[in-house]
C-alpha cells in the first residue's frame, strides 16, 4: 500500500545530486517536525536524515535535540513495533552529526575558493550567527539586499559597518580610505580604492592576504601599486581602473589569468577596454 509520503520522497530523491544549503535546512526542519508518521514513512524520514548527514555544516549540532523529540513524538503516537524500529534507525543516523561542523576558517576558504557563489556565504553566515559573530548578519543583510538589486544599504548594515568594517577588511583595512560606503558587497570586501598614501612596503604585505581574493573592483592604482595588479589573488576582479598602458600590459602578463574581468578603464589611453569574461591575457 502506498504511503501520504511517497510523492515527497520521489521528489527529494530527485534532489540527491543537488549541493544547496538550502535543501540541508528544509531536511532539518522536516525531521524536526516529520509531516508524516507509521511506517509508510518510513522511507521518507530516512532519505531526509540522509540528506541532513551530506549537507553537514555547523547548523546541525545544534538541532541534534529537537530532531530527535520531533521523531520520538511522532513515531510513539501509536507505539507500534515498527515505528519504534523507525525511531532507532532514524536515531543511529542523526548521531553522526553530533560530530563537529566544519570550522569557520574552513568555511571562510569555502568563500575565496569561489567568491561568484552565495551558497558558501549563506552556510558561514549561519554558523557565525551561531557563534555571535555580527559578521552572520551583516551577510545576511546584504546578500538580501543584493537580490533585491537595491543599492543603498539600510540603517543596520550601515551601524554593523561603522562598528566592525575595519576589523573585516582583514589586512586590507590598511589601504582602503575610511569612509567609503561601497567597500563591502555581499558581505565582503568587493571594492579596493587605494589610497595615494598607500605605500609599495605596506601594500607588499597585504599581497598574500585572502581577502584580495573577493575583491571585485579596484580603483585609482598609482604606479607604486603596480605589484598588486601582478601578485594579489585576484579571483573576483570585474572592473579595475588603470593609470597607464603599461598597467595593462601588466593585468595581460599576470600568471594567473582574470577570468572574471569585464571592463578595464585607462586614463591615459582614454578609453574603455572591455575584455570578456573569458580573458584579459
Amino acid at each position: 500500500m502506498r504511503g501520504r509520503a511517497d510523492p515527497s520522497l520521489t521528489n527529494l530523491r530527485a534532489l540527491a545530486d543537488v549541493d544547496d544549503p538550502r535543501l540541508a535546512g528544509l531536511a532539518l526542519a522536516l525531521l524536526a517536525a516529520p509531516p508524516f508518521s507509521g511506517p509508510t514513512a518510513k522511507d521518507f524520514l530516512l532519505e531526509l536524515a540522509d540528506v541532513a548527514i551530506r549537507h553537514r555544516d555547523p547548523r546541525l549540532r545544534e538541532r541534534i535535540v529537537a530532531i530527535r523529540t520531533g521523531i520520538v513524538a511522532r513515531v510513539t503516537r501509536s507505539a507500534g513495533r515498527a515505528e519504534l524500529g523507525l525511531e532507532a534507525e532514524l536515531a543511529a543516523l542523526v548521531e553522526p552529526l553530533r560530530s563537529p561542523g566544519r570550522s569557520i576558517a574552513a568555511l571562510l576558504e569555502e568563500v575565496y575558493a569561489d567568491p561568484g557563489d552565495d551558497a558558501p556565504r549563506l552556510v558561514l553566515a549561519d554558523a557565525l550567527t551561531l557563534a555571535d559573530d555580527p559578521r552572520g548578519e551583516f551577510i545576511v543583510l546584504q546578500l538580501e539586499r543584493a537580490a533585491r538589486g537595491d543599492p543603498d544599504p539600510g540603517a543596520r548594515e550601515r551601524a554593523l559597518v561603522t562598528r566592525h568594517g575595519r576589523t573585516w577588511m582583514a589586512e586590507l583595512a590598511a589601504l582602503i580610505p575610511r569612509g567609503r560606503a561601497d567597500t563591502f558587497r555581499r558581505g565582503f570586501v568587493s571594492c579596493a580604492y587605494l589610497s595615494s598614501a598607500v605605500t609599495k612596503t605596506r601594500l607588499r604585505a597585504t599581497l598574500t592576504s585572502r581577502a584580495w581574493t573577493t575583491v571585485e573592483r579596484i580603483e585609482h592604482l598609482d604606479p607604486d601599486h603596480d605589484i598588486v595588479l601582478t601578485e594579489a589573488p585576484l579571483r573576483a576582479l570585474q572592473h579595475v581602473h588603470v593609470q597607464s598602458a603599461g598597467q595593462l600590459a601588466l593585468l595581460a602578463a599576470r600568471a594567473e589569468p582574470l577570468a572574471a574581468v569585464t571592463t578595464v578603464r585607462a586614463n591615459r589611453c582614454r578609453r574603455r577596454c572591455s575584455a570578456r569574461r573569458s580573458r584579459t591575457s
